[in-house]
């Protein structure tokens, strides 16, 4: 009877501390894919155009599919206006991101010092997360500009630039 016992406990305690004499080994699998690099050049410069700030000047937009704005007493004139163009480049089906400046942005004004902001970028079509369905994509980009009184800005070319980012999602 204790032979008995003894082997029934030694199961039990065997069975308590989950260890069995039994195991089995797996070779699982793991994978990594590299992917081509996304890539961002400019088509197009976002430019607004030729216009005049009159007494007050104003604003002018420049939305993503090229329609142009104006505010206050700008008056636009001429057709040069257009929003800025990238094409963007990456893995078939891949998704990214567009990541717009921040802040308003200068243009100064070549051989003087005066300036006018840029701000409120836009993109087109979305503000969210993109998809590379052939492996490129084109988006196109635009901004308002606050434009001073002819005072404040006079004639002359205003320039500047900008970053913005394109992100693997």
């Amino acid at each position: 009877m204790k032979p008995k016992i003894f082997f029934i406990s030694f199961l039990l305690i065997l069975m308590v501390s989950g260890r069995l004499w039994a195991q089995s080994t797996v070779t699982a699998e793991m994978y990594a894919e590299i992917i081509s690099a996304l890539t961002a050049q400019e088509n197009q410069p976002l430019s607004f155009g030729r216009f005049s700030p009159e007494a007050t000047g104003g604003m002018i937009q420049i939305r993503p599919d090229g329609v142009r704005q104006a505010q206050g007493a700008v008056i636009p004139t001429g057709a040069e206006h257009t929003p800025a163009s990238f094409y963007v480049t990456g893995h078939l089906k891949a998704q990214f991101e567009v990541i717009l400046p921040e802040g308003p942005v200068m243009l100064y004004r070549e051989g003087g010092s005066e300036s006018m902001t840029v701000r409120d970028f836009i993109v087109d079509e979305n503000n969210g997360i993109w998809i590379l369905d052939d492996g490129t994509k084109v988006v196109n980009l635009g901004a308002t500009l606050e434009v001073g009184s002819l005072e404040e800005n006079p004639t002359g070319m205003y320039a500047g630039t900008y970053s913005i980012i394109f992100l693997y999602y």
